[in-house]
């Protein structure tokens, strides 16, 4: 059975795929647009023994549900990895997918963990669904301390964000309307804190189908919301209770700072 290596150029539209021999011959280069139904029927037609190649993104989870059943394997790699692709001036759908199948031919790449089961797989989800939500948190009291300094009211620490600290700097805005527009960035970050905190319960309540996220809790310093991200970690890239003990030999993390 003739072996194929496949480079697939991910797209929301369309899909560039690129299939070369062991030699490096290109047999095929089509393009054709994205949806379950196309993939499944441009693997069935190039038949032989597939290895496919596709860079990590927004698409790379649901194509690898799909194709990696019926291919031989399939190859998640880190785009930041792959230079030869992301530094090249000529790009295109084209040149990239020839890349993709090239650099797995050849070997030279770096594999990305996806998990197999679809229980986690919507638990990493869920797991940075709680950190998109945090990380707008910080850009919203970032944004709001820079507005006002810019009318020249410095709190420093915590402080705008208490209840008593908020009217203290609200009360040292001259303008009427930037102290409406103030109140309005308030207003988005108490939802945010309010989405944050139920996106923590929704992944605090998955984590417990997951032994090894209570294995890591007990390590110092690591909290709960951490030992869901390193669940999220290949679990065979070192034994967990191995990981988990020499974590706990580490200092205790500090909280950062607002």
């Amino acid at each position: 059975m003739t072996t194929l290596f496949v480079g697939l150029d991910l797209g929301s539209r369309n899909c560039q795929l690129v299939a070369m021999n062991a030699d490096g011959s290109v047999t095929i280069n089509r393009r054709f647009p994205t949806s379950e139904a196309n993939l499944l029927t441009a693997v069935k037609e190039l038949g032989g023994n597939l290895h496919v190649h596709v860079e990590a993104g927004e698409l790379a989870a649901w194509v690898r549900s799909v194709l990696a059943p019926r291919v031989a394997r399939l190859v998640v790699s880190h785009p930041c990895a792959n230079a030869w692709i992301a530094k090249d001036p000529n790009k295109s759908d084209r040149v990239d997918a020839r890349k993709l199948a090239d650099l797995l031919r050849l070997n030279l790449l770096h594999e990305v963990y996806y998990p197999e089961e679809q229980s986690r797989r919507d638990f990493k989800l869920l797991v940075q669904h709680y950190d998109d939500l945090t990380a707008e948190q910080v850009r919203l009291k970032q944004k709001i301390k820079s507005r006002l300094r810019v009318q020249g009211v410095i709190i420093r620490g915590a402080r705008p964000f208490t209840a008593e600290g908020r009217v203290e700097a609200l009360a040292q805005v001259g303008s009427a309307d930037v102290r409406a527009a103030l109140r309005q960035l308030y207003d988005v970050l108490d939802q945010t804190l309010v989405s944050q905190l139920a996106a923590q319960r929704l992944m605090l309540q998955a984590a417990k189908s997951f032994p090894e996220v209570a294995l890591f809790e007990a390590v110092p310093g690591m909290g709960p919301s951490g030992s869901c991200r390193e669940e999220r970690l290949p679990p065979d890239a070192a034994p967990l209770q191995q990981r988990a003990q020499a974590l706990a030999l580490l200092p205790a993390r500090r909280q950062p700072s607002q």
